[in-house]
């Protein structure tokens, strides 16, 4: 409807119109091609657990589909979007051990009580397992990694709100808010509630979070976009007032989380008092042992962020200074194409490497053995 104003506006009604035709030829072909696979599913669904139930069901849902609870189990927690810049902000994957080691606090706990460092050290990973105490403290049943779209790539996103003038960048924003307000299920409702209890087919679908596949796609189109503008850009005096302004919205915002992270987050899971009576049982009723492992957890937890957020600000400082450096006429569009490309490639490759690791895969000959 937008469009359709701008284009009546500007008199180029006949192009919108062919576009608009265009776009719906689109969807009817990609409708046509999964037609077989999108109308098995629509008939099964009829007969799972997204169907109508065949129980009586006292409550305001719908008749059929998933009950709420379980479609937003794995909702975002609204905080923990600060994993977009800053991966380990809520600690990373449940039950990983890895930033458990000699040096971590946790293990301290059971060294100074006179425990051979490898065996502390094993106690303590070992308790990282435990729901309550893991490193990672959302208030999800578990995951397996957080949503980091890149610390290049959000302030690049930011920069772009800045300074693109194509009316598309306000589009990629409100869907990327919009995906974001979704996946925040149960801990922010009010939009979910409209979309599950109204929407065709919404309540179909399980774990809201994974919305937020939209939003990672929307990051990157604008930090492209931004870049584009540098490249084209005839006018380029207001470029670096505006690449200051980001670089003091996400540089600063890194600084505070590296300086005092316990003013945007409490580092504590829902649950952390029912690991601690259950690390209490195991440890044969020794309650301040395991209160004192879990301060130490609720440490390692912050030293984790600390130090990504120290990461992510080295990041933003060396994209900050590359940018500069071309509008400033010091380096080439080549070494700013290349350097661009070296620091998105680095950053988010080190944080997949976290989860798709060396260990995860094995040789041919063993897997055929």
């Amino acid at each position: 409807g937008i469009d359709l104003y701008h284009a009546i506006k500007a008199k180029t009604t006949p192009a919108f119109l062919k576009s608009f035709a265009c776009l719906v030829a689109a969807m009817l072909l990609g409708l046509l091609v999964n037609a077989s696979l999108l109308w098995s599913t629509f008939e099964y669904s009829k007969d799972s657990y997204r169907g109508k139930s065949n129980l009586t069901q006292n409550t305001n849902e719908p008749s059929n589909g998933l009950t709420k609870n379980y479609a937003y189990q794995w909702s975002q927690g609204v905080g923990e979007c600060l994993t977009f810049l800053v991966p380990n902000a809520y600690g990373g994957a449940s039950g990983a051990s890895d930033a458990i080691d000699q040096n971590s606090a946790a293990a301290k706990v059971f060294i100074n009580k006179g425990v051979p460092e490898d065996q502390a050290v094993n106690y303590a990973q070992q308790i990282a397992g435990i729901p309550g105490l893991s490193m990672y403290w959302g208030n999800k049943p578990g995951t397996a990694g957080p949503f980091y779209f890149g610390a290049v790539i959000c302030f690049l996103f930011l920069f772009g709100l800045l300074i693109v003038k194509s009316r598309i960048k306000w589009w990629l924003l409100a869907t990327v808010v919009l995906t974001m307000l979704l996946s925040f299920g149960q801990n922010w409702p009010y939009v979910s509630d409209l979309f599950f209890n109204y929407f065709p087919l919404y309540n179909k679908f399980r774990a809201v979070e994974s919305i937020l596949a939209v939003a990672s796609i929307c990051f990157p189109i604008l930090a492209l976009l931004a870049i584009q503008e540098i490249i084209t850009s005839t006018d380029k005096k207001d470029i670096p007032k505006k690449l200051l302004l980001a670089f003091y919205i996400t540089g600063g915002l890194t600084l505070l989380l590296i300086a005092l992270p316990q003013l945007f987050l409490s580092f504590k899971s829902s649950d952390l008092q029912t690991g601690i009576a259950y690390l209490t049982r195991a440890l044969r009723g020794d309650s301040a042992t395991a209160n004192n492992v879990a301060n130490a957890i609720v440490s390692d937890r912050i030293d984790l962020e600390r130090a990504d957020a120290i990461r992510s600000l080295i990041f933003v400082v060396i994209t900050f200074g590359v940018i500069w450096a071309f509008i400033k006429q010091k380096i080439n569009l080549t070494l700013f194409s290349l350097g661009l490309f070296a620091l998105v490639l680095i950053d988010l490759w080190q944080v997949d490497k976290r989860y798709l690791k060396d260990a995860n895969f094995q040789e041919k000959q063993d897997a055929s053995q």
